[in-house]
């Protein structure tokens, strides 16, 4: 009986001594490390993509939408209007045209507006300037397009009265309108109107 304790004994040791390590805190060890790794690669591919989402927003913002022109005139009929706005006192106008309230005020660089149809021919300008003065009335400044001269338009609007110039290729138009409604006149018939070409230009004496 004694000798059959003692075996007992040998036997667990040996089973004890042979018997596979625990290698269970290692495995969860390095579990938690393949994890760690993989939390800081999924970091980085989102960092990635973030950054190219951002840099992919960057670039849809600087596509310009090529917007639709603004008929900003309409022509009226000069005699109906002539009852109600007078002209240039002899001065025949070349259209009588209406210009709603505040469409010059709310015009933005880059927006191309229709001008009226003048000689057979519909021109559009491209808005490059605008400001806004201390009376708060505003000026825009535009350039005429599909034409290889240089060509401009100048329109300002107040709270009443709103003015304007027209350089085209051919010859420059003036307007004047009183709340939105007025006439296009030649800038050459408003200058053989008040000035005489057949007078001599007088020479000043270098003393005065």
């Amino acid at each position: 009986m004694k000798y059959f304790w003692i075996l007992v004994l040998i036997l667990t040791v040996l089973v004890l001594f042979f018997s596979p390590k625990n290698n269970n805190p290692k495995i969860i060890q390095s579990n938690i490390k393949l994890i760690k790794v993989d939390d800081i690669n999924k970091s980085k591919i989102d960092k990635k993509v973030s950054n190219i989402e951002q840099k992919s927003s960057k670039k849809m913002t600087k596509i310009v939408i090529d917007k639709e022109p603004i008929n900003l005139f309409e022509e009226l009929d000069i005699d109906r209007l002539k009852e109600e706005i007078p002209t240039k006192k002899s001065i025949k106008p070349i259209l009588a045209i209406k210009i709603p309230p505040n469409y010059i005020k709310n015009l933005n660089k880059g927006d191309k507006v229709i001008l009226p149809y003048i000689d057979e021919i519909e021109y559009q300008a491209e808005i490059i300037k605008k400001k806004t003065h201390h009376n708060g009335s505003v000026s825009v400044t535009g350039k005429l397009l599909d034409t290889q001269e240089r060509c401009s338009i100048v329109l300002s609007e107040g709270d009443k009265y709103s003015f304007g110039t027209i350089n085209l290729p051919n010859r420059s138009l003036e307007l004047e309108l009183i709340k939105g409604k007025g006439y296009i006149y030649s800038v050459d018939d408003i200058d053989n109107r008040w000035i005489d070409y057949n007078k001599k230009d007088t020479i000043l004496p270098s003393s005065l």
